[in-house]
């Protein structure tokens, strides 16, 4: 436990690392995508689309599932604006992108906070489905 991976005999290691190899390929992921698209970022857009299109297929080409969601910033009435939400087909992107304007300040701290909260949504409504099966399959 509280041993570095450093620390231990070269075969223990491998073990280690086949694991970790093991749990990137299959754990549930939620990516949420938070694009910048203030002023300074326009001629970088194209570039930021390619770069997601190469993450969607990375991570469509995992044993595990993926939700994806994303997010620009500045928003429209808010610091970030959510324009895609929760979905495990993120080839929607190519539908998004033509649609972004860019413009204004770059409020990152903000945006970042935002989205946290999107992510503590989410969490809610998983607790509250899951505890809505687990009363149901027992009864009560």
């Amino acid at each position: 436990k509280d041993t570095e991976i450093e620390e231990l005999p070269p075969d223990k290691r491998g073990e280690v690392m086949e694991v970790v190899d093991e749990l990137g390929e299959t754990v549930h992921l939620q990516v949420l995508v938070l694009v910048d698209t203030s002023a300074s970022m326009k001629p970088k857009l194209p570039t930021v689309k390619e770069a997601l299109i190469d993450l969607s297929i990375s991570l469509n080409s995992r044993i595990g599932e993926n939700q994806f969601g994303m997010c620009v910033f500045p928003g429209k009435s808010s610091d970030a604006e959510i324009v895609l939400n929760w979905t495990p087909r993120f080839d929607s992107l190519s539908s998004i992108f033509p649609k972004l304007t860019t413009g204004g300040i770059t409020p990152t701290g903000p945006a970042i906070r935002e989205a946290l909260q999107h992510f503590k949504s989410v969490r809610s409504r998983k607790g509250l489905l899951e505890a809505k099966e687990e009363h149901d399959e027992f009864g009560f």
